[in-house]
């Protein structure tokens, strides 16, 4: 007997979609692939294209970010800096409205 349920997306796969648009868009692209050695929290991915940078946690829909990650982005915020939670599926259009967005464009 089969399922209907549609299979849940990973984190992994969410970052792959990411990365991929971001290339498109021209942005360069820094991702941590093992935290286990590196302090806790820091966001999943740095994106480049000047003059912007992003940093950016990556959540799939039903997880949310560690207190130690909410952190990280609420002090990067605090600095002025772009930083955010994408959660997939939700934030999709906006993903591909910040990273489709000509260079330069407010």
């Amino acid at each position: 007997m089969g399922t209907t349920a549609e299979p849940r997306a990973t984190e992994a796969a969410w970052y792959e979609n990411v990365r991929a648009l971001a290339r498109i868009g021209g942005w360069s692209v820094y991702h941590a692939h093992d935290s286990r050695r590196s302090a806790a929290g820091w966001p999943d991915v740095v994106l480049l294209r000047p003059p912007a940078v992003l940093f950016r946690e990556l959540k799939v829909e039903g997880r949310r970010p560690t207190a130690s990650q909410r952190a990280w982005v609420d002090g990067l915020v605090a600095c002025g800096l772009d930083a955010a939670v994408w959660t997939f599926p939700a934030d999709w259009p906006i993903v591909v409205e910040t990273l489709t967005r000509r260079a330069g464009a407010a």
